[in-house]
């Protein structure tokens, strides 16, 4: 299942968002073509505010594998545009914004005793996120900063720019 947009004003952003959609659906289908199975499906999180964000969770398990592989990917679009959003489209990471973000983090992990791999050294460049009503929420999947018991780690952050 993936997300198809309808309703936008304007038709050409609406149908960008579409394609791209349509075009992730077939990318993780051929990837995962060699899998005994494989689900994705999405969810829409956010839309309001000139922005529309979903998630698609995905199940991947290979026969003979110990367990299936999991995880979320976030897609975050101007309506107006079409456009697809990085998480710098809408925070300064480069200065506070990532020192914000950063802190957020760390302070869940430590109030939430989450055991990583090694001390969180912040946010990359472009991290997994979502959007959802006031905040925005960094993803990291199993075995990025954790254990695959730790499963899905989501950081909901309180939003600024959304």
């Amino acid at each position: 299942k993936y997300p198809v947009v309808s309703g936008l004003a304007n038709k050409s952003a609406q149908d960008k968002i579409n394609r791209f959609m349509l075009q992730e659906a077939q990318k993780f289908m051929k990837a995962e073509g060699e899998a005994q199975t494989a689900v994705w499906d999405a969810a829409v999180k956010y839309n309001q505010n000139g922005y529309i964000s979903f998630t698609v969770t995905y199940e991947i398990y290979y026969e003979g594998a110990a367990h299936g592989l999991h995880g979320i990917k976030g897609y975050s679009f101007e309506t107006s545009t079409g456009r697809l959003l990085r998480l710098r489209d809408l925070y300064d990471i480069t200065g506070s914004g990532r020192q914000y973000i950063n802190n957020a983090i760390k302070r869940q992990v430590q109030e939430n005793q989450i055991e990583l791999f090694e001390p969180f050294a912040g946010i990359s460049d472009n991290p997994e996120y979502y959007l959802i009503p006031n905040y925005v929420v960094i993803v990291y999947n199993p075995y990025e900063i954790a254990s695959f018991a730790a499963g899905i780690l989501e950081f909901s952050i309180p939003a600024k720019h959304h």
